[in-house]
């Protein structure tokens, strides 16, 4: 059996009838293997992870813990820092002061500490002065190598006349790492104005003898007088 102090008595006899017995003390025996648990965060992590083992053994004690990181070499010790970037696979054990080797668990630690990129589309293009004459449409692209997108602002339309009016589009990935895009977008529905004028009245019935001169005046009270 198992036990902390164990002992075992022992009794000869002669043929002449005498006895005599001994016992055998302090005899120690542990045949169940060390547990070891991990604490670790769940899902992806956007900061580096610091793991906790916790291991135990109810009769001999541990003697050590052991972790390997990604395949590498054994190390010892109760806490794991993990820095990089990636999905990381951590194999932990422990052995007890009998000798006991607990089986080897494994863990997975995924760390993003990128932030995803976002640009940028809008329908209608602006024409070379940057000025669009009805509404737009913008079209947001979310992307991310590692953890992928968790959210990407959706298509948003502008119907206001402005000037460099921002619509700003937000991404997330599933680490929790953000980007941000400020698109901006230029309306001007509404048509100049235009007068004429002639360099001079006519007579009185309203006509000219001699060639007129007529001179034109442009305003635009937003995007501005192109021609």
């Amino acid at each position: 059996g198992e036990g902390a102090n164990l002992s075992q008595m022992g009794t000869c006899y002669d043929i002449a009838g005498n006895w005599a017995s001994n016992t055998q003390a302090g005899i120690k025996i542990d045949k169940t293997a060390p547990n070891t648990s991990l604490t670790a965060p769940s899902g992806w992590n956007n900061v580096a992870v610091t793991l906790t083992l916790d291991p135990n053994d109810g009769l001999a004690g541990v003697a050590a813990t052991h972790f390997a990181v990604d395949g590498g070499a054994t190390q010892s010790g109760t806490s794991i820092a993990i820095n990089t970037e990636g999905i990381h696979a951590v194999e932990y054990w422990s052995v007890d002061a009998a000798g006991n080797e607990e089986g080897h668990h494994t863990a997975q630690v995924k760390i993003d500490l990128t932030s995803p990129t976002i640009t940028h589309t809008q329908d209608p293009e602006a024409n070379t002065n940057g000025w669009n004459k009805e509404s737009v449409t913008v079209e947001f692209l979310c992307a991310d190598e590692l953890s992928g997108i968790a959210s990407c602002t959706e298509d948003q339309t502008v119907t206001t006349e402005g000037e460099q009016q921002t619509v700003t589009g937000t991404a997330v990935d599933n680490a929790n790492n953000t980007a941000t895009d400020p698109a901006t977008v230029s309306i001007d529905k509404t048509v100049p104005t235009i007068s004429a004028a002639a360099d001079r009245a006519g007579n009185d019935n309203g006509w000219y003898s001699d060639d007129v001169l007529v001179s034109f005046t442009c305003t635009d009270d937003l995007s501005g007088d192109a021609s």
